[in-house]
């Protein structure tokens, strides 16, 4: 068990490095936007995508990791807490996996209409479906990993980081819903402007916890 755990995390790690990577590049594309004449919104999206795709794969590791069990082995001779870690650490990773499907999701549809230098509402209500799909798989993320600081391991501080999270998630979910609902009302065929500006996403919905 511990090896395939080391395999998982060994590809997880590799991943990671890509997924930063391509964030630093997003980073830097701001940065020459700021310092000269140049629009930043089309590259920041697709490397934002490639970036949350990266996350994917990174994820996808981590519930290998977390979720799969060698033949044979034997659960009963691991220590008393074994399956009271495990599991909410595997549903955390599986969250943590469609957030980050839904977040590359979300900025692919962003780049299409940045690249395309429009802003019409069926690219903004796309977008914000996604928003909203990778704000549910947050919550379970975050769920998850405060029944582990909360219940299990008793971590307070980290217990109400967890809480701080779970608002602010609420928060980008209620506008993700919000945004939606506005813009997938109008024709999507027409070219109607957006009726709402994209919902901007916390840091921590750039990387799977």
């Amino acid at each position: 068990w511990r090896l395939v755990l080391f395999r998982g995390r060994c590809v997880a790690d590799y991943a990671s490095a890509v997924r930063t990577l391509f964030l630093t590049f997003t980073k830097g594309t701001r940065a020459y936007a700021h310092c000269g004449d140049y629009k930043e919104n089309c590259p920041r999206d697709v490397l934002r995508a490639v970036s949350a795709m990266a996350g994917v794969a990174e994820a996808g590791a981590r519930i290998y990791a977390q979720c799969h069990l060698p033949e044979g082995f034997d659960i009963g001779a691991q220590p008393p807490n074994f399956t009271a870690i495990r599991e909410p650490l595997c549903s955390q990773e599986s969250g943590s996996m469609v957030k980050m499907m839904g977040l590359a999701g979300s900025f692919l549809t962003d780049a299409t209409g940045s690249c395309v230098g429009t802003r019409f509402a069926g690219t903004r209500c796309g977008a914000s479906v996604f928003r909203t799909l990778a704000a549910l798989a947050a919550l379970i993320e975050i769920w998850s990993n405060m029944h582990l600081t909360c219940e299990v391991r008793k971590l307070w501080f980290l217990c109400g980081r967890d809480q701080r999270f779970t608002a602010e998630t609420l928060r980008v979910l209620i506008l993700a819903v919000t945004t939606a609902a506005l813009n997938c009302g109008l024709d999507p065929k027409s070219d109607q402007w957006s009726a709402t500006s994209p919902v901007a996403m916390p840091r921590f919905f750039t990387f799977p916890w």
